[in-house]
């Protein structure tokens, strides 16, 4: 008789561990399933040369006439890099030319030719930090921009930017992330 009875509280201390492995594998799956739902961004490290990205010439030209001054066209257009989501360009002037104390030139334009944004940033961010993204997010057509900026206390400052019609891009949030 003691033996089926230790058979028993065997058989239902398994069924519990079961239950229990069951139970952890269900609560995991829920937690991944819903990480998987929120917003992604599309890091910007595909930047690329602008000549090879904007193919509207007369685009460029007037992307370099707006943001560089006294600059050698040629050596403009083989150092601004660009990328490219949906109708919205971002121009990265990162060069010696553009950068000065504040930072550098950043620029984005529609596909139209309006410049919405213009911002001068400082690209010094900690490893593994974008400095712009493109979130899952977009207004008025055009997809937003998250802006990231290093404070002076070392913190994140995180900015989002999201088109408003018939302006540029605005600034609609910004928080502090550690």
């Amino acid at each position: 008789m003691l033996k089926q009875f230790k058979q028993l509280l065997l058989r239902q201390r398994k069924r519990r561990f079961y239950w229990v492995i069951g139970g952890i594998s269900l609560f995991v799956g829920i937690v991944f399933c819903l990480l998987m739902l929120l917003p992604k961004s599309t890091p910007t490290a595909g930047w690329q040369p602008a000549k090879q990205v904007v193919r509207d010439k007369e685009l460029l030209e007037k992307v370099l006439k707006e943001n560089t001054v006294n600059l050698d066209y040629s050596l403009a257009i083989e150092n601004v890099l660009v990328f490219k989501q949906g109708k919205l360009y971002l121009f990265d002037f990162n060069h010696p030319a553009l950068c000065g104390q504040a930072g550098c030139l950043y620029a984005a334009y529609t596909e139209a030719g309006e410049r919405v944004l213009s911002l001068l940033l400082n690209p010094e961010l900690p490893e593994g930090i974008e400095l712009l993204s493109v979130p899952d997010r977009e207004r008025n057509k055009l997809p937003c921009l998250l802006v990231n900026q290093l404070t002076t206390e070392n913190q994140i400052l995180q900015s989002l930017y999201c088109y408003e019609n018939g302006a540029k891009l605005v600034q609609v949030n910004q928080s502090i992330i550690d």
